[in-house]
């Protein structure tokens, strides 16, 4: 699987925005002097990673407002090396671009401990009531096998996290047959 990058980050993120979904620059710009302010970092932090930016400052230069501020965080971060996206040196509403893009790209490592977690507690609730993998496999119609992976060896990447939700709902609302 491809790692997820800022440039392409930014590009899904600026289309998503996008009440077009257009990567046209002028056509960005417009929308967000008109109707969609929430435009304007993520649509200079494209227009810099796709090297797209004297096109933005071109369309923009009629904005004084924007195209000052276009240009002075462009100076900021080509002159000072320690300035970049995740720095305290720029406004807060790009530094949340950046934000965005990590809480994107830490999304599958957070889902796995999590289904760590999950696991630990269900490999107790097995213990706690004699519940075994393959009866729940069995009753929740899952593969024996990714489920054992995932319970026994600690592969997340085995099931899915609404799977792991399921499998943990059922073992909390298992009760054992009586002999």
């Amino acid at each position: 699987m491809r790692q997820l990058t800022f440039r392409g980050f930014v590009t899904q993120y600026v289309q998503s925005l996008s009440l077009t979904g257009t990567l046209s620059l002028s056509k960005l710009f417009e929308e967000m002097t008109t109707q969609n302010a929430r435009l304007k970092a993520p649509l200079f932090a494209y227009a810099v990673e796709s090297g797209k930016l004297h096109t933005l400052l071109n369309v923009c230069r009629e904005n004084q407002a924007v195209f000052a501020e276009y240009t002075a965080l462009y100076e900021m971060l080509n002159k000072n090396e320690d300035v970049k996206w995740s720095s305290d040196d720029l406004p807060p509403e790009y530094q949340k671009v950046w934000n965005s893009f990590c809480a994107v790209k830490r999304q599958g490592e957070r889902d796995d401990r999590v289904k760590q977690l999950m696991a630990d507690k269900i490999t107790a609730i097995q213990q706690e009531k004699g519940l075994s993998t393959y009866r729940m496999c069995k009753d929740l119609q899952l593969n024996n096998a990714n489920v054992n992976a995932w319970l026994k060896n600690r592969d997340p990447k085995k099931i899915g996290l609404d799977t792991a939700r399921a499998v943990l709902r059922y073992a909390e609302r298992y009760t054992p047959a009586l002999a």
